[in-house]
């Protein structure tokens, strides 16, 4: 499945700098090899094209098929029966001219590759105003730069901050699950460097999401063998990163890399509690608190003004009133130092502390919180505070 990412993604910094390696300074260098992973997210032409176009350059596009004569398309494409590489070197068109060689089969890359050669060869002597550029599937460390040539090296990848804006962007307006973002949060943990994996994951249900990483089992069976192997051209390795997918791959296979890889892919569903439940919770916390302001006036009224909990060792600590957090409740509760709930806010607060409670101790302890852990504990703030956003 080839899923185009969105035009926001040429529009981030990390894409942004590759189109315009290619096109700051129009046709200087006059060759360049663009050297992609083997599956490239659909779209990628197009948006170099507008990029060309930006630039008041034109570009041409040549598919190569393993017989296709590269010379006589490219001919056609300046009314000419043929044109090898030699000539186009030489050649001038009125405002410049791009030729993207675009090899449909592994078998066209030497096709391409022979019509490349021979352009570069030739711009030493050559004064002509055509660009030449060849994308080929293998790294760059594979080609030479050479007078003229310019070797490009692009995996698609994005850096944590342009994938969570990406993501950010992307599902603005979807909260889930109630009025949290972890739903985003998943999207950005297990997307990884990968935008077309952080379409795919958009496009689960809310559920599946949740059910992260284990719901990576059936975007992982269509095409499992590529994951099986970091690998800078299948695109599951970038930038020293491996890709969530083929984490996942070793984690359900038995080796040596399995207890770590498990480990790994479920630390991505604790970042995503961190990084969306954490501030969730904490800008919670004092509307809780003030529901429960009878209770806490009763408990402290009832301890002369000073309440301490035990730190160990038999010491105490001062529990100030305006730093109570869940866990206090809930001790309190466990103490039996809360008055009769008369109300039923006050009955929900108290519930929604336990639950907070267990779940703040699973991220505290490096432990993603279970499912039904996190959806009864947001069901149960969003029934306290409704009108919430």
């Amino acid at each position: 499945m080839n899923i185009a990412p969105s035009n926001l993604y040429w529009s981030l910094p990390t894409p942004s700098k590759f189109l315009g390696s290619l096109t700051a300074g129009v046709g200087l260098p006059r060759a360049a090899a663009i050297s992609f992973p083997r599956r490239m997210p659909s779209g990628t032409t197009d948006a170099l094209r507008r990029a060309l176009e930006a630039a008041d350059a034109r570009l041409v596009v040549i598919e190569v098929g393993a017989g296709t004569d590269v010379a006589m398309e490219v001919g056609a494409q300046l009314n000419k029966a043929s044109v090898t590489g030699r000539e186009l070197a030489s050649a001038k068109e009125p405002g410049g001219l791009f030729v993207l060689l675009k090899p449909t089969e592994e078998r066209a890359a030497g096709n391409c590759g022979q019509y490349f050669e021979s352009f570069v060869e030739a711009l030493e002597v050559a004064n002509g105003n055509v660009a030449l550029l060849v994308q080929v599937h293998n790294e760059a460390k594979e080609w030479k730069e050479r007078a003229g040539m310019r070797v490009v090296e692009f995996d698609f990848a994005l850096p944590y901050d342009e994938m969570t804006a990406y993501v950010g962007l992307r599902m603005l307006g979807r909260h889930g699950p109630g009025s949290t973002s972890l739903l985003r949060a998943l999207v950005t943990e297990y997307a990884g460097f990968d935008v077309v994996m952080a379409e795919r994951l958009m496009s689960l249900t809310a559920s599946d999401l949740l059910r992260l990483p284990q719901s990576l089992d059936a975007i992982l069976a269509d095409d499992p063998l590529r994951w099986r192997t970091p690998s800078w051209l299948e695109g599951s390795w970038s930038n020293n990163e491996r890709h969530p997918l083929t984490e996942w791959y070793l984690a359900i296979h038995d080796g040596p890399q399995q207890k770590q890889a498990k480990q790994d892919s479920h630390r991505r569903y604790w970042r995503a509690c961190i990084k969306a439940l954490t501030p969730w919770l904490e800008e919670r916390r004092d509307p809780v608190m003030k529901v429960l302001g009878r209770v806490i006036d009763h408990v402290y009224a009832s301890a002369g003004g000073v309440v301490t909990r035990p730190i160990g060792r038999g010491r105490t600590v001062e529990v100030k009133r305006d730093e109570l957090e869940y866990n206090n409740i809930v001790g309190f509760a466990n103490d039996n130092l809360l008055p009769p709930l008369q109300r039923e806010d006050e009955r929900r607060a108290v519930d929604v502390c336990y639950r907070a409670k267990a779940v703040r101790d699973d991220l505290a302890h490096l432990r993603a919180p279970s499912v039904a852990e996190v959806d009864n504990l947001v069901a149960a703030m969003d029934a306290l505070f409704p009108a919430r956003p």
